[in-house]
């Protein structure tokens, strides 16, 4: 399987291609979408969202994303890559998102500080709208991941470390630097559509 990355220079896109290499995915580096080979897509995340906003509707991908979600193809946004998906960015200045994950992305409030440690995260890759007959307990994943981040998703004035909806997946924490649970969490992601 080729999984694109979204590459418009910014981020961390050796670590990320180590990463997906060693979970024996081949890779497609992708600064513009002509370049796109169809399949999964990853939108890293090291940087400012709104600058990354910014820089990915000039480079028209935000059209090409509405359509690969429209097909049913998987988008995986890191970081900053999960808080461009969501409605809005409040980093550096106000910028609308994507949209295509609910919530917006803000900075900590006053009583809650950055992240830079791992916390153990549990994810259910169960499709919501499945019934209980489908569900799978081999779909849920748990373990430590690494966060590094002063802004985060809120909805309904919960930080969301994660969110899936329908191919669409954004995570917090960054899977590429959280060893053999962000290589399972890739494979499994990668699994589900």
């Amino acid at each position: 399987m080729i999984i694109n990355i979204v590459d418009l220079g910014i981020g961390n896109m050796n670590i990320i291609g180590k990463w997906i290499t060693n979970c024996e995915f081949d890779i497609n580096f992708v600064d513009t979408p002509e370049k796109y080979l169809g399949g999964p897509i990853i939108i890293p995340g090291v940087g400012s969202s709104s600058q990354l906003l910014t820089e990915l509707r000039n480079a028209h991908f935000d059209h090409l994303l509405n359509d690969i979600r429209k097909d049913g193809e998987v988008i995986l946004g890191i970081c900053a890559g999960y808080q461009i998906l969501t409605h809005s960015t409040n980093e550096d200045t106000f910028t609308k998102g994507l949209g295509l994950l609910d919530g917006k992305c803000e900075k900590f409030d006053s009583n809650t500080k950055g992240s830079t440690q791992w916390k153990r995260v549990e994810i259910d890759f169960n499709h919501p709208k499945e019934t209980l007959d489908n569900q799978n307990a081999e779909k849920i994943l748990n373990g430590p991941a690494y966060f590094n981040h002063n802004y985060a998703v809120y909805l309904d004035q919960e930080v969301k470390h994660f969110q899936i909806k329908d191919s669409v997946l954004g995570v917090q924490f960054h899977p590429e630097s959280s060893g053999n649970f962000g290589q399972d969490f890739l494979k499994l992601a990668m699994e589900r559509y």
